[in-house]
This record gives structure tokens, sequence and C-alpha cells, in this order.
């Protein structure tokens, strides 16, 4: 996914590609229970354009949570959720 994001010192869009977006619902890839979580928020920071970090906000019932890309995934998996 690509999003513009127009910053007011240069009115020009910046392009920054994403794993996820807004509404996915993915699953923590160290959560036992494997509870499905919808990507509420997305936060972004860095020094400079070309060198940023993606945050995700994950929100599971009323709780919400933020995460990496790295500790997020798409799938269930089922190995966690057995203890194997």
């Amino acid at each position: 996914m690509c999003d513009y994001i127009y910053t007011k010192r240069y009115q020009k869009p910046m392009n920054i590609t994403t794993k996820f977006k807004l509404g996915d619902v993915v699953y923590l890839k160290t959560d036992q229970e494997q509870l499905p979580r919808i990507i509420t928020a997305l936060s972004i920071s860095g020094g400079s354009m070309n060198n940023h970090l993606i945050g995700y906000e994950l929100s599971q019932g009323s709780d919400s949570s933020e995460h990496y890309s790295s500790e997020i995934t798409s799938y269930k998996d089922e190995a966690i959720k057995l203890g194997i």
C-alpha cells in the first residue's frame, strides 16, 4: 500500500509503502491466544524522508497497543495457539 503524505514545508507528496493498511485484521506473532486485532492507526517517525519507521496501533476489544511490522502477521499461527 502506498499513502501520500503532504508536508507543510515542501507541499510535495511523499510515498511511503506500508506492509499493512488501516482496517486490516492481523495477529501478533508472539500472542499465545492468537487473538485477531485491527489496525486502527499508523505512526511514522524518522530523521529523513528516506529513513523512517512505521508503527501500527492494534486494537482488540477495548485494548490497543503499538507494534512494528516485524511483530505482526496476517495469518493466525495455530502452532503457537496449541503451545507447540
